[in-house]
């Protein structure tokens, strides 16, 4: 198999091309008005009662090892969600023509 070789200036501009024309294949879902209002109430929820919990760390209050097991499964479950959340499965893009 031949070798290419680029210039590291070229790999970017080669990955920010590659990254702009990922936006313009995407599929267009028009926002509706308050769609995601509940789930933004449930992610400022959770967000607030982390902050409550990591200041509580933070003090030194006292955790116990079963509870920590908890949060480190939680903690694993919501990178699952983020993940096919933030990286849309390709398979659902349309293909232009």
């Amino acid at each position: 198999m031949p070798s290419i070789i680029i210039k590291e200036t070229q790999l970017v501009k080669l990955v920010e091309t590659a990254m702009d024309l990922d936006i313009y294949v995407q599929p267009i879902n028009p926002m509706i008005p308050g769609q995601n209002d509940d789930f933004q109430d449930a992610l400022e929820d959770v967000k607030n009662k982390i902050e409550e919990l990591l200041s509580s760390a933070q003090v030194g209050k006292k955790i116990d090892l079963e509870q920590k097991r908890e949060i480190f499964r939680l903690v694993d479950l919501f990178n699952k969600i983020y993940e096919k959340i933030k990286y849309v499965d390709k398979s659902d893009i349309v293909p232009m023509i």
